[in-house]
């Protein structure tokens, strides 16, 4: 079952969406468009979670998957 969380900007427009997979544990990150961005893995990094682009190279430790957002407007 997915969870869906949609990040609006200041004028309330949907600028993406977050996904959560129970099935993974994971939370996938796509842009307005249905552009995948990455996902955070929460069980990666002792406990801290991983913040993953779309390539799969590692963006931070920790929940950071909006900094993968590039337009906000």
């Amino acid at each position: 079952m997915q969870k869906v969380e949609e990040i609006r900007n200041f004028k309330g427009k949907t600028v993406a969406t977050v996904h959560f997979d129970s099935r993974s544990g994971r939370y996938y990150i796509y842009d307005f468009l249905g552009k995948n961005l990455g996902y955070f893995d929460p069980k990666d990094a002792r406990g801290k979670g991983r913040t993953y682009n779309f390539y799969g190279k590692i963006i931070s430790t920790g929940n950071s998957l909006t900094s993968l957002i590039e337009d906000w407007d």
